[in-house]
């Protein structure tokens, strides 16, 4: 579905792409803990489930 990324919106970035470095790194846990001071927030943390709905012929699929 066009436009519906939060990119697109202006509303989010992508801090890290380093497949290098991960959740458990230092930097990562500083960015973690003070992110909101600089007005981000988390809107995917770890414990919420993710899926991913597709909709056919006015169907709903979610995987």
């Amino acid at each position: 579905m066009p436009r519906i990324s939060e990119h697109e919106h202006n509303i989010a970035v992508d801090i890290n792409a380093d497949t290098t470095v991960c959740s458990k790194d230092t930097v990562y846990h500083w960015l973690e803990q003070h992110a909101y001071t600089y007005d981000f927030i988390r809107h995917y943390p770890e414990c919420k489930k993710i899926s991913l709905v597709l909709t056919m012929n006015h169907s709903i699929i979610d995987m």
